[in-house]
């Protein structure tokens, strides 16, 4: 069987995109085929099983550095590139980090969203142009990414409408959507789960682009309604912004805001048991993988107006799969909404019983299995 080549420059932050590259590893794997993980950090495999619910190693595991790097994480998927020997072993290339690498020609790449073109779109969540340092450490990134983005033959696959139209408005080139797998399954036997709490949920990395100050603006405006955020802290950097939503909770007194870092699989299983709604403050969120977790677990989605969770996730259809708002105080007003009016909370629930299928993990194998094996 060939050997397939899976990059991605740290499996170690455990968050959506790393839940899609361990799903196709291991799908390719159960097909039979020989897995080779090239990253630049080593990954830990028991903290990665522990927070995102998967079992899976490669059968060999190839990377620049043996320690963990807590910095220039963009750089680092450039970084992958040394490995480009090493990789030249393989029969079949699939790059998941999603930015194009020098000395790397994958066949297929899985491209969340053109990074590079950030230097073109509002600053609202973009740390890069926010200030003169980060300009300067995103200059020389965007420059490659720029030139060599438009020399690529390869595949081109991606996570929503919203991010294939800025593929192709700022590649030049088209792509195939593949939503991003969701593991249905475990989310799905809350479902019937009825002494819920007036709580809203969130979960995601702790970093600036999620946006949780809105959420303490929320739960100001709601003191009645519980709030918990539920995020990893992978890196020093993930640790400051804890700290300063942590700190915010405390100087406004906001005693219906719970934090839980680092939260278990199975522990954020049991919290999803008790929740009314899932709550995404993030602008232009490319996909939102934890929001599909959220309603096939039985909470109604309250998302912000953009991006692939609004277009896709909820099919930019208002009050049918959930609520999608434009500031703080439409989404307050539909988080109370939701949590105060039962019969309007089960008849969204009862519309993404069947829906939520759609963003499935095995919809999403089918997808990769017939492209992996058109090249193979």
């Amino acid at each position: 069987m060939a050997k397939i080549g899976i990059v991605h420059h740290s499996l170690n932050s455990c968050g959506g995109g790393e839940l899609l590259s361990l799903t196709i590893a291991k799908t390719l794997k159960e097909r039979g085929y020989e897995i080779t993980y090239y990253t630049t950090q080593k990954t830990d495999w028991n903290y990665v099983k522990s927070v995102l619910g998967v079992s899976f190693k490669p059968d060999r595991e190839k990377c620049v550095f043996k320690v963990k790097i807590p910095y220039f994480g963009i750089y680092q998927r450039l970084i992958t590139g040394f490995l480009s020997n090493a990789i030249k072993e393989c029969d079949l290339v699939i790059n998941t980090h999603g930015d194009v690498m020098p000395f790397v020609n994958a066949d297929i790449t899985y491209m969340h969203y053109p990074t590079f073109s950030l230097w073109y779109e509002s600053p609202v969540n973009v740390k890069y142009l926010k200030s003169l340092f980060w300009r300067s450490y995103f200059i020389p990134y965007y420059t490659i990414q720029k030139h060599l983005v438009k020399r690529t033959t390869c595949i081109i696959l991606t996570n929503s409408k919203f991010s294939q139209k800025a593929i192709w408005k700022y590649v030049g080139k088209k792509s195939i959507i593949v939503y991003p797998p969701v593991n249905i399954r475990p989310y799905a036997k809350l479902i019937e789960k009825k002494d819920r709490e007036n709580i809203a949920v969130t979960i995601g990395r702790f970093t600036p682009e999620k946006r949780y100050e809105d959420i303490l603006e929320i739960a100001s405006k709601t003191p009645h309604i519980k709030y918990i955020i539920v995020g990893s802290v992978p890196n020093k950097l993930s640790m400051q912004y804890f700290s300063k939503i942590k700190t915010l909770i405390l100087k406004r007194k906001l005693r219906n805001v719970i934090l839980l870092p680092n939260l278990k699989f199975m522990d954020k299983l049991r919290l999803l048991s008790r929740a009314k709604v899932y709550l995404h403050t993030m602008i232009n969120e490319h996909f939102g993988i934890a929001i599909v977790e959220g309603m096939a677990a039985g909470l109604v989605p309250v998302v912000h107006m953009s991006g692939g969770a609004w277009e896709d996730i909820l099919d930019a259809k208002q009050g049918v799969h959930g609520y999608a708002f434009k500031n703080t105080n439409e989404a307050a007003s539909y988080v109370e909404e939701i949590i105060f009016n039962e019969s309007l909370r089960k008849e969204i629930v009862l519309n993404n019983l069947e829906y939520v299928w759609k963003f499935s993990s095995e919809a999403f194998k089918e997808k990769i299995i017939r492209i992996v094996e058109a090249f193979t």
